[in-house]
């Protein structure tokens, strides 16, 4: 806003660059969190399960344990092709969700979507242009 830096994008690699910042910030355990969603009358959904199974975690066997941890629900439309098609073929994405899906079904588990857009330039890139 003040002309300092010509997008958001180059003030945040030179923050990243330059600024230390030594301040830790405490977090919540899983189930910490997904209690404090409860508590607000929310669902814990685990956000983009794709990218864990291309990092080679077992995500798929291992969505049994989130109802315990107060973990309701799984993110099951994402356009993970979209977002980083340098790691997701559409049959890698299709082959996921399908799989996703049948776990997720049969945990009882409820399904969320996200586009992961933090900007409108980011919604239009994944579901095209806005109509006025």
């Amino acid at each position: 806003a003040r002309g300092r830096f010509a997008s958001y994008e180059e003030g945040q690699a030179w923050f990243e660059e330059h600024v230390r910042n030594e301040v830790v910030v405490p977090k919540p355990t899983l189930a910490e969190a997904a209690a404090m969603i409860a508590a607000a009358g929310g669902w814990a959904s685990l956000a983009h399960p794709g990218y864990y199974w291309k990092d080679g975690f077992p995500v798929l066997e291992r969505l049994a344990a989130l109802p315990a941890l107060g973990v309701e629900a799984v993110e099951l439309e994402y356009p993970y092709r979209l977002s980083s098609p340098e790691l997701f073929s559409e049959e890698d994405e299709r082959e996921f969700t399908a799989s996703l899906r049948a776990a997720g079904e049969e945990l009882g588990l409820r399904f969320t979507r996200g586009s992961d857009a933090h900007r409108a330039a980011d919604l239009e890139r994944i579901y095209g242009p806005t109509p006025a």
